[in-house]
C-alpha cells in the first residue's frame, strides 16, 4: 500500500534523522513494531525495501536480532522472487544476515537453485553481482564450487 511505502521510506531515512537529532532512538523504539510489520508486508516491494535496511536499523539498536529472527521466513521468500533484480538484492544480503545471526546457512541451502540462474542472467549487472556474491556463499557453505 502507498502508506507502507511512505513508512519504509521514513525508516530508510532514520539514520539521517538521528544524525541531525531530529529524533532520538528513544523516540523511535516504541514504533519498532511498525518496522517489523514492514518486514512481513504482503507487498513484496515494501518487504524487499524493509529487509534491505534491516541491518542499519539493527545497528541503531531500535530493534534486536531476536525481533527479526522469527520473521526470517519473509526474507527467505524474497530469495525466490520472480523479479531478478529483487532476487539478486536479497541474495546479496545472505552473507551479512548469516554473519549477523539473522539466518543460518541451513535456512538458505535448499533455496540455492534460485540463486544459480542469476549466474547466467542476460543482465550483465546481475550476472556480475551474482558472481561476486557466489564467493561469499561458497565461504559460508551455501553453494559448493561444483554447483556452478
Amino acid at each position: 500500500s502507498p502508506d507502507q511505502e511512505v513508512r519504509v521510506d521514513a525508516w530508510i531515512n532514520l539514520p539521517l534523522l538521528l544524525a541531525y537529532r531530529i529524533v532520538s532512538v528513544q523516540d523511535v523504539k516504541p514504533l519498532a513494531i511498525r518496522y517489523l510489520d514492514l518486514l512481513q508486508s504482503k507487498s513484496s516491494t515494501v518487504r524487499h525495501l524493509a529487509w534491505l535496511y534491516v541491518i542499519d536499523i539493527l545497528n541503531l539498536n531500535v530493534i534486536q536480532n531476536q525481533d527479526v529472527r522469527p520473521l526470517s521466513g519473509y526474507f527467505l521468500e524474497l530469495l525466490q522472487a520472480q523479479h531478478e533484480g529483487m532476487r539478486m538484492e536479497a541474495w546479496d544480503l545472505v552473507p551479512s544476515f548469516i554473519d549477523r545471526g539473522i539466518i543460518v546457512p541451513q535456512d538458505v541451502m535448499p533455496l540455492a537453485s534460485h540463486f544459480l540462474p542469476l549466474m547466467q542472467s542476460q543482465n550483465d549487472y546481475i550476472r556480475k553481482r551474482a558472481q561476486a556474491t557466489l564467493t561469499e556463499l561458497v565461504k559460508r557453505g551455501i553453494v559448493s564450487q561444483v554447483s556452478r
